[in-house]
């Protein structure tokens, strides 16, 4: 195929790891945190909030709200470091269940 970005392979990885996450699977969630670490490694700030934003929704689910809470907290300071209003908005809302 041709030259595939490291953002668009870790999106393509978050993009697997929710089907697995909707799915049931137990497997979903080291599939989101090595999506989680996959964008973090490609170094979009903007993307890696949202990516935690989404990480921390599965952790709630999970019934580990200290885990979201860290994840949300990140994605919060991330958001203040970039300006990035509607990102820090949205990692102040409530976790969806």
């Amino acid at each position: 195929p041709g030259y595939v970005s490291p953002l668009l392979r870790a999106e393509h990885q978050l993009a697997r790891a929710r089907l697995t996450a909707a799915d049931g699977d137990p497997g979903a969630d080291e599939e989101l945190a090595a999506a989680v670490a996959a964008v973090r490694r490609a170094g979009s700030p903007w993307h890696l909030g949202h990516v935690l934003i989404d990480h921390a929704a599965h952790l709630y689910r999970r019934g580990w709200p200290e885990e979201a809470a860290t994840a949300l907290s990140e994605a919060a300071a991330i958001a203040e470091r970039l300006g990035a209003r509607p990102l820090g908005r949205r990692a102040r809302l409530p976790v969806r269940r």
